[in-house]
């Protein structure tokens, strides 16, 4: 269950996401349902267009193309999940989403859960799901842009936003570091920070940016040590989901710097438990409980001595969550938690926000536990947005306003001024009276260019 904590409580933010959440959130089953139809439609672009760059700009990053595979132990959960998931989609896409599987075909689809097949009562297998590499997908697709000329400038802080003084719609950001950047317009994509950013950015017509933190957990482990069951000599076949708590564990693509390695990721929770993240704000009493659903499914060898009491209960080593800092001879299990950017409504932000003088300013935010999954999607979005605020409707290209169309209805279902008090109001009004588009904007899906902050 998500625990909310007394620092989430007292803390005014909750306040402005938690009334928007009970006025206009998932909060029927029409709406839910919804919310997840759209957010699964974006993902299926997302990870279309994941595939396209791949194989556009020949990035080679490792993947485990094994699927997802929730198993239960309690008959109730499995019920009320399946039901639910055979809500969700038409009946029509069902053989292409999902499977029902018996006890037996869990075992089979993953052999390490043989120990357990008496407990599990069945699962859901998503066949088409795969775990990609995200680290070294940017890493490789920076390079790749950056040999076309595009400039990264990491490590540098914003001070000022001088709007033109001519009639130039350019802004000039000014840093730190004292150098100096033009720019047409501007997009905030800072996860929980972007709201606090967007205010000190004075974006004049900006609509509030609701996001609160959801603190996830997760612990990395090398696994080299566990008999292997799965593909490539791994400790999975596929990534698993133990339903019963909703603990993830997924065996992590191979790192071509120590390719001997087996490194299983745990994740799970989602708390409202303040702003603190990385490993200083790891909770131990959570990171205990997602250890001891691992040890139940993989044995009491998989965590150095002493379990999972022992692990949650030694701080950490700092800085040691990305590639060849994973588990370290110093710490065995890297352990993190972050901070999820979730709107109220369960859905991402992404468009327009005001500007800064002439300068447009644009947002992408707000995906919650799904950031990677939506990542290409809600940018294929924006791109959407930003360059139909950038070109007359008369200027463009008649296969320009085609493809914006495709793209219109996202931008209507993101758009960052949903959250304005008076569209909040009007969507809760439509859902409790149940009409159609409960919960969503009323607006007809218009060309994208008319959507603004």
């Amino acid at each position: 269950p998500v625990h909310i904590s007394w620092r989430a409580l007292v803390d005014p933010a909750i306040t402005a996401f938690g009334l928007r959440f009970l006025l206009s959130g998932p909060q029927t089953e029409q709406v839910a349902l919804e919310t997840t139809r759209i957010t699964d439609r974006l993902a299926q672009l997302s990870i279309k267009r994941i595939e396209a760059i791949i194989k556009e700009k020949n990035l080679q990053v490792p993947s485990i193309k094994g699927g997802v595979l929730m198993f239960f132990r309690d008959p109730a959960k499995f019920r009320a999940l399946v039901e639910d998931t055979e809500r969700s989609f038409p009946p029509e896409q069902h053989a292409d989403r999902f499977r029902v599987v018996s006890a037996e075909e869990c075992v089979e689809l993953e052999p390490i859960l043989a120990k357990q097949k008496d407990q599990i009562v069945g699962g859901i297998f998503w066949h088409s799901d795969q775990t990609v590499c995200s680290l070294t997908f940017c890493r490789q697709l920076a390079a790749s842009l950056e040999a076309e000329g595009v400039v990264f400038m990491q490590g540098e802080e914003v001070v000022a936003v001088q709007p033109s003084g001519t009639a130039s719609s350019s802004a000039s950001i000014q840093l730190r570091s004292g150098k100096q950047v033009e720019a047409d317009g501007i997009v905030l994509a800072a996860g929980v920070g972007t709201g606090a950013l967007l205010k000190r950015l004075g974006a004049s017509g900006a609509p509030p940016v609701p996001l609160y933190g959801m603190r996830g957990h997760s612990c990395t482990v090398d696994a080299s040590h566990i008999a292997p069951s799965g593909l490539d000599d791994h400790v999975l076949k596929r990534s698993i989901c133990d339903a019963d708590s909703m603990v993830f564990l997924s065996p992590l693509p191979r790192d071509a710097s120590h390719p001997e390695r087996r490194l299983l990721r745990i994740a799970a929770f989602g708390d409202f438990d303040g702003w603190g993240y990385g490993p200083e704000a790891i909770r131990p009493w959570r990171m205990k409980q997602m250890l001891s659903v691992a040890e139940k499914n993989f044995g009491e060898d998989l965590l150095p001595s002493g379990g999972a009491t022992a692990v949650a209960a030694t701080p950490s080593v700092q800085r040691t969550s990305l590639g060849d800092e994973l588990c370290p001879a110093a710490d065995p299990t890297t352990r993190w938690t972050g901070l999820r950017p979730m709107s109220p409504d369960g859905l991402p932000l992404v468009g327009s926000v005001g500007s800064v003088g002439k300068t447009p300013v644009f947002v992408n935010t707000g995906h919650g536990s799904l950031g990677w999954t939506l990542s290409a999607g809600t940018g294929e979005v924006l791109a959407e947005v930003v360059a139909a605020s950038f070109h007359s409707a008369g200027a463009a290209a008649s296969g320009a306003v085609v493809r914006r169309a495709e793209f219109a209805e996202f931008a209507r279902h993101l758009e960052p001024s949903r959250f304005r008090w008076p569209e909040v109001l009007r969507r809760a009004l439509r859902m409790r009276l149940g009409g159609p588009g409960a919960g969503q904007s009323a607006e007809p899906a218009a060309d994208v260019a008319g959507a603004k902050g």
